[in-house]
């Protein structure tokens, strides 16, 4: 899967949430809404500069970061950082080594 070809997809999205982004009175939204955008087993939340990615199946997780990558093109200077939760949210069975921590940048300082 290519996930620069669907790079219109991101857009979309974003432009959808663009009011959300970047609001200094509200800097935490989803950003996508898996099946609702389209992308079944993605949910990406966003807090601050900070994205949190799930995985809910085998396939989002194998493309994880061809997704950051492309979440990262987007979104520019918006999200800084990327946190992969997949830990709890994989099917059990598929035995894919689930993981979570920051797949891009790093916990923001307090």
């Amino acid at each position: 899967m290519n996930f620069g070809s669907i790079n219109w997809k991101w857009h979309t999205i974003c432009a959808a949430v663009w009011g959300l982004a970047g609001n200094p009175a509200n800097n935490t939204y989803r950003l996508v809404h898996g099946e609702g955008d389209n992308l079944p087993g993605l949910i990406i939340d966003v807090y601050d500069h900070t994205a949190v990615m799930q995985a809910h199946s085998a396939g989002m997780h194998v493309y994880r970061m061809e997704i950051a990558d492309a979440l990262s093109e987007v979104m520019g200077d918006v999200v800084r950082n990327i946190y992969y939760k997949s830990e709890t949210t994989l099917p059990f069975k598929a035995d894919l080594g689930p993981e979570n921590g920051f797949i891009k940048g790093e916990a923001p300082k307090t």
